[in-house]
């Protein structure tokens, strides 16, 4: 607490804070904070400021990005590797029909038959057979009281309890949002064929880093500096594929986009390392499709879509 001189000024009495010069009346209560203690709370008068300014920004980005399912997934191993590739991008398209209630719905809670998925994936009788086989021996997807369950394990709609938030990151699981929007766009402009180009969007997921969306080696690193960000070449050592093939790979990987008003926009792009060559270049994800973190304004950082 800082020493008060008592002086008279024009006949009143006041009180002169020492080192400042600041006058306060002599009759009021009076409490002179050091500077260590004023400075505290303008620190926290700001990172309360901070907090509301970015829960603000979080919820107006929410909107603008629509709804999304929360995506449950390791980050210490490839996720879904006993699933064919076309049919993980499948999976991820069928699980944004997911409702709050953990089965699919066609609509406002109605229970989403097989014929009705059927009808909205566009595969023939085979595939979508194959791909309800493929999940059901997989323990995926099943099926209780007529209606079409996903593993509550791999992906949820609604609030997540922090408990369980505590306990899928002690497990060593991340947890990501799979807007409903994109996923459903990309999908339905892809066909049959193209939906294993399109399952690269997701096979990079393990990988991408939960606040700016680059392909790393260190998901959860959220300072810039210290990312180590992949290259392509190592991503095609991660998921198993034949660098020797690469350009094959490279040429189909980046093309899937989708419409977001009046423009299309790239679900994943590329941007060069530290020289030109395809298997230096490194690779980030569109966070409007999948993204862990709250501070998406800083990934066009990295690069715009």
């Amino acid at each position: 607490m800082k020493k008060l001189i008592p002086k008279m000024i024009n006949g009143k009495k006041y009180n002169i804070v020492e080192g400042t010069g600041e006058v306060v009346d002599f009759n009021e209560p009076f409490y002179a904070e050091s500077e260590i203690e004023r400075q505290r709370k303008i620190d926290a008068v700001k990172k309360k400021q901070n907090r509301e300014f970015q829960l603000l920004r979080i919820n107006d980005q929410y909107k603008d990005y629509g709804s999304f399912i929360w995506a449950i997934y390791s980050m210490s191993k490839r996720n879904y590797d006993k699933l064919k590739p076309s049919n993980l991008a499948r999976l991820m398209f069928i699980s944004t029909y997911l409702n709050y209630n953990g089965f699919l719905e066609i609509k406002n809670n109605v229970p989403m038959t097989k014929n009705d998925l059927k009808g909205l994936m566009k595969l023939s009788n085979g595939e979508f057979y194959n791909f309800i086989n493929e999940l059901s021996v997989h323990k995926i997807l099943y099926t209780k009281k007529d209606k079409l369950f996903i593993n509550p394990n791999l992906f949820i709609k609604g609030k997540l309890k922090s408990e369980l938030v505590g306990e899928i990151y002690a497990n060593q699981q991340v947890i990501t949002r799979i807007y409903i929007n994109a996923v459903r766009k990309l999908y339905n402009r892809a066909t049959p064929c193209s939906h294993k180009t399109l399952s690269y969007i997701f096979q990079v997921m393990p990988f991408v880093n939960r606040q700016y969306n680059i392909v790393c080696f260190n998901p959860l690193e959220e300072n810039p500096d210290k990312i180590r960000a992949m290259s392509f070449g190592e991503f095609c050592d991660a998921i198993g594929y034949n660098r020797d093939h690469s350009r094959r790979l490279y040429n189909v990987m980046f093309k899937p986009k989708f419409m977001v008003g009046k423009e299309e926009k790239c679900a994943i792009k590329y941007f060069s390392g530290e020289d030109s060559k395809l298997l230096n270049n490194h690779i980030i994800v569109n966070p409007r499709v999948y993204y862990a973190g709250n501070i998406w304004w800083k990934v066009e950082w990295i690069g715009k879509f």
